[in-house]
C-alpha cells in the first residue's frame, strides 16, 4: 500500500482490474472510482472479465488504471493487459504490481503466472516511469504515464509458471 501511494496524485476517473478485496485493497490508499472482477465481492462495482475492457468501455475511457496481485490469476494475461492498457488515456497513470517466483502458488481461484523486474522494465520501457520497483518482499510492480499511442507496452513477455505448494 505505502508503494502505491507514488501513483499519487490521480485527478478523475480511476479504474482499478481485479479489485476483489481478498486481502486489503487500493481503495485504502488511491481514489478508485470504479472496481472490475471476475467474481462479485467486496469492493467489485462490476463484474467483468479484464479482456472485455475495451469492448465495454472503448479505447481511452480511463484517466488512470491500477491493478495489484491480479494478473497472476488471468490466463489470457496479454489479452487482459492490451485491454487495460487500451482504456487508459494517453497521459494517464497505469500502476502495475504482481507477484514474483517468491511468492508461492495461491489460488483466487487460478494462478498462472510470475514476472521479474527485467521483464517489467522492458515492457514498460517506452513509457514515462515513476516507480519500478520490489514492491514487498514477493512483488514488483511499475507505476508509468503512459505516454506511447502504443495499445500495448511492448514486448509482451512469455513468464514463469507459479511454484506449486509443496505438500505437508
Amino acid at each position: 500500500m505505502a508503494w502505491a501511494k507514488l501513483a499519487l496524485p490521480m485527478d478523475g476517473k480511476v479504474l482499478e482490474v481485479g479489485s476483489l478485496n481478498v486481502n486489503g485493497s487500493l481503495r485504502e490508499v488511491l481514489p478508485i472510482t470504479h472496481g472490475i472482477d471476475i467474481r462479485p465481492g467486496k469492493d467489485v462495482d462490476e463484474v467483468l472479465d479484464a479482456c472485455k475492457l475495451l469492448e465495454v468501455y472503448g479505447p481511452d475511457s480511463w484517466d488512470h488504471v491500477v491493478t495489484s496481485s491480479c494478473f497472476e490469476h488471468v490466463e489470457f494475461w496479454q489479452e487482459a493487459l492490451r485491454n487495460a492498457w487500451g482504456v487508459l488515456r494517453k497521459g494517464g497513470i497505469f500502476l502495475f504490481e504482481v507477484p514474483t517466483q517468491r511468492k508461492g502458488f495461491h489460488s483466487h481461484p487460478y494462478d498462472y503466472w510470475r514476472w521479474t523486474l527485467p521483464l517489467l522494465q522492458e515492457m514498460f520501457k517506452d513509457q514515462k516511469i515513476i516507480s519500478m520497483s520490489n514492491t514487498w518482499d514477493h512483488g514488483v510492480g511499475c507505476i508509468c504515464v503512459k505516454v506511447t499511442d502504443l495499445t500495448y507496452p511492448q514486448p509482451l513477455p512469455v513468464l514463469g509458471k507459479p511454484k506449486e505448494k509443496k505438500k505437508k
